[in-house]
């Protein structure tokens, strides 16, 4: 007598990984629009090549002391690369009108205890101090990223350090309005306040300024540290994004 039959039903697989993010980290910033987007995996040269598949906005590496081939931040990405900064700057080639509505992203790992410049926008070009300093995310002598505004230096500060030597996922957002500057790391608000932007022409540079004045004020004028996937944009990047941003690296 035969076995009576069994009815075997048969489920798709999924050829998608098993993880919540289903898209290369790149991908996924280049969907969201950037202003820019510098991923630092340059081995050789000055030129800073922008990744956001937009209008091109460069940038030329400035430095007396710095490390390309550097491992980057997102560590199942090949190539997975970024630049050690000592005494270096990265500035775009152009300048250009700040922006009004924005967000500033960058990937920090550093030990530093004199903090400096991660990436911002200023009047100075190359490696000059720039007179006026804005729309900004610095490292502060404490170990803690700060995210700076306007002629008043308004600030947010994170709520604990960064400088432990891991990578760190640093953004500041900005819109008009009450509570509409807003600071995260590592996906999660650090904390918001109101504020007005300066109005000039500039340059955005990565690793150097000369922030005097500012809370938290860095004893260096050069970030001394790695960086990896700086990204700005000329809108809001939603918490929803951001910790998109945070945990398709964290999860690569």
């Amino acid at each position: 007598m035969r076995p009576p039959e069994v009815e075997v039903v048969f489920t798709q697989a999924s050829t998608l990984r098993s993880a919540t993010h289903f898209y290369d980290y790149k991908t996924e910033v280049v969907g969201d629009t950037p202003y820019f987007y510098w991923r630092l995996d340059e081995t050789t040269g000055t030129a800073i090549t922008d990744s956001s598949g937009g209008t091109s906005r460069p940038g030329s590496l400035l430095a007396q002391t710095y490390a390309m081939n550097q491992t980057g931040a997102l560590t199942s990405e090949s190539p997975n690369r970024a630049i050690g900064f000592t005494v270096a700057s990265v500035t775009t080639n152009s300048s250009y009108a700040g922006l009004g509505t924005f967000s500033v992203e960058a990937w920090v790992k550093t030990t530093s205890t004199s903090g400096g410049r991660i990436l911002g926008f200023g009047n100075g070009n190359g490696q000059s101090p720039s007179p006026a300093v804005d729309r900004q995310l610095y490292l502060a002598p404490n170990g803690k990223a700060y995210f700076g505004i306007g002629s008043a230096k308004t600030t947010v500060a994170s709520n604990s350090t960064i400088n432990n030597g891991q990578w760190h996922h640093v953004v500041g957002t900005y819109t008009s309005g009450s509570g509409g500057m807003k600071l995260y790391v590592d996906g999660a608000l650090q904390g918001s306040t109101s504020a007005t932007p300066q109005n000039f022409t500039g340059w955005w540079r990565a690793g150097a300024e000369r922030l005097t004045g500012w809370p938290g004020n860095p004893t260096d004028d050069y970030f001394e540290g790695t960086l990896d996937e700086l990204a700005v944009y000329s809108d809001v990047l939603t918490p929803t994004e951001i910790s998109s941003h945070y945990g398709n690296a964290a999860n690569n």
